[in-house]
């Protein structure tokens, strides 16, 4: 019963990815897709900003050169 169950979810992933790659190849979901793509980008670079701060990066320090003491 369970490997009836998965296969049948699987038919119908296949079906809805099909589906959307036909409305994504007329252009019906392009707005959505372009839309999703710049959320995405923004969250990235947001969470990117707060990893820099949190490790105390600082690009002007990054570019001095390291000075080796022995």
């Amino acid at each position: 019963a369970l490997h009836a169950v998965l296969c049948a979810a699987g038919f119908n992933i296949r079906w809805l990815l099909r589906a959307l790659r036909r409305q994504l190849q007329a252009g019906g979901l392009k707005h959505v897709y372009l839309a999703l793509t710049a959320v995405w980008t923004a969250l990235l670079a947001a969470a990117m900003a707060g990893f820099n701060s949190a490790m105390n990066f600082n690009p002007e320090l990054s570019r001095q050169p390291v000075l080796h003491q022995t």
